[in-house]
């Protein structure tokens, strides 16, 4: 029996990767984020994003152990902050395996600044950014077994994704991409798409300079995870009110039910991408 963590920024398809390596018929998942059960919340959460903050493992494991299967090989685990608490979950979990995933800070900053549930604009989401790459880049360096790859590269290949992850631990032995997609009349909808034109338009020159002020802090960070930083621009001004504009159309149609979510998907898909 081993413990495996999925090790990832937030809203960058962690959701979807814990699903297809759950998929697996010798995985073990919790019913949702092991940060969010009833009996660990009280420990996990509200300091959840504060590097000093201490988390009592041995508590936790117990209670996340009543949940698990624990007759299946891998038992499963995905809370996006734990990325900041990898070697301290290494000491209390062993074995431990990691897979660990990031994505693009533009299209990262643009999805936490365009949440209703908090108060980040887009200087605060990139600050947000530095602090999970640094600390994926010491997960990366430091911890034990861990395979690494981007949101990017999820997204335009997950059946490379998925025999990567089989190469890394074989004994998952298979993972199902069917499992977490969605299917409608107009076929097979994949697994994952690549979002990151989309939000990456939606930003404006305005948003771009805030953003690279604070990426530009530690330039080394981009080149590690294969980022290039984007420049602000009046084209980038007229895009993101192009692509705004057109996101709310397409949500106000989907809403009032003039068209099915799928169809809305694609459609945006061709007018933003």
């Amino acid at each position: 029996m081993s413990f495996l963590f999925i090790l990832s920024t937030p809203f960058s398809g962690s959701t979807i990767l814990w699903q297809l390596v759950g998929s697996s018929p010798h995985a073990s998942s919790l019913p949702a984020e092991g940060q969010h059960m009833d009996s660990v919340r009280e420990v996990m959460r509200g300091r959840h994003w504060d590097p000093d903050y201490e988390i009592p493992w041995e508590r936790v494991r117990l209670e996340w152990e009543k949940e698990w299967d624990s007759s299946k090989e891998f038992l499963l685990e995905k809370s996006p902050p734990n990325l900041l608490r990898a070697a301290a979950i290494q000491e209390h979990f062993e074995p431990a395996y990691f897979i660990g995933m990031i994505r693009n800070p533009y299209a990262f900053c643009e999805g936490v600044a365009r949440r209703p549930d908090n108060d980040m604009d887009v200087a605060s989401a990139a600050e947000f950014w530095l602090q999970c790459a640094q600390a994926q880049t010491r997960n990366k360096a430091e911890l034990d077994h861990i395979l690494f790859f981007t949101y990017e590269e999820f997204a335009e290949d997950p059946a490379a994704i998925r025999d990567r992850i089989l190469e890394f631990l074989p004994e998952l032995e298979c993972l199902d991409l069917d499992e977490p997609s969605d299917h409608s009349f107009m076929g097979h909808e994949p697994i994952i798409r690549n979002l990151n034109p989309i939000q990456i338009r939606r930003l404006t020159s305005r948003d771009i300079a805030r953003i690279n002020r604070v990426l530009r802090r530690e330039p080394q960070l981009m080149a590690d995870f294969g980022y290039d930083f984007i420049e602000p621009s009046l084209a980038q001004t007229i895009g993101s009110l192009k692509a705004k504009a057109s996101s709310y159309a397409l949500r106000a149609a989907r809403f009032r039910g003039i068209l099915p979510g799928p169809i809305v998907r694609r459609i945006e898909k061709l007018v933003l991408e």
